[in-house]
């Protein structure tokens, strides 16, 4: 199942890419691959850190890693997949962070970066989340998310998300 949901976020990936300026082609130098890499691992991590800062009334430190340009952002949660634009995205996240009441932070564990062009790479990150409750009641989340990047003016910007992720115990 999951090679087959990889298929699909590689072809959603490619047709979220193509209405844009083409990517520039490999082959790039070691140099050129390890320098994006290297970006790509910063923004990754710098976007997951930034979920501790995320409120209801201020979603600018998550979304300003997000790309929702035309045709949209793709994101997609254990087996639904769904494109959404800036407004969308921002509606989704405000509700899920407005409803929930409480507070988190996620960690990222492991990443490995893959750099497919000077203007496109994935991330796959493994991370552990605390999610706390109104009530200070925390969850231990672990999960797994791949994204893909797309090297935009204002920088390296996520474009198509998948994660999965297991609650492990209340404390």
């Amino acid at each position: 199942m999951r090679q087959i949901v990889v298929a699909s976020l590689t072809v959603l990936t490619c047709a979220a890419c193509a209405s844009q300026a083409t990517p520039e082609a490999l082959p790039l130098s070691a140099e050129q691959v390890k320098a994006i890499a290297e970006e790509v691992e910063t923004v990754a991590r710098a976007s997951e850190a930034s979920w501790k800062s995320v409120t209801c009334e201020d979603l600018s430190p998550a979304l300003q890693y997000w790309d929702g340009s035309p045709p949209g952002l793709v994101h997609s949660h254990e087996e639904v997949m769904r494109t959404f634009s800036d407004t969308e995205w921002a509606a989704q996240i405000k509700g899920n962070v407005c409803s929930s009441g409480g507070s988190g932070e996620s960690f990222v564990d492991s990443i490995l970066v893959s750099v497919l062009s000077n203007d496109v790479a994935t991330a796959t990150m493994s991370y552990h989340a605390i999610l706390k409750d109104t009530q200070g009641k925390a969850t231990n989340r672990e999960g797994q998310i791949l994204r893909v990047f797309r090297r935009t003016p204002g920088g390296w910007k996520i474009r198509v998300s998948m994660s999965t992720h297991s609650d492990l115990q209340k404390k």
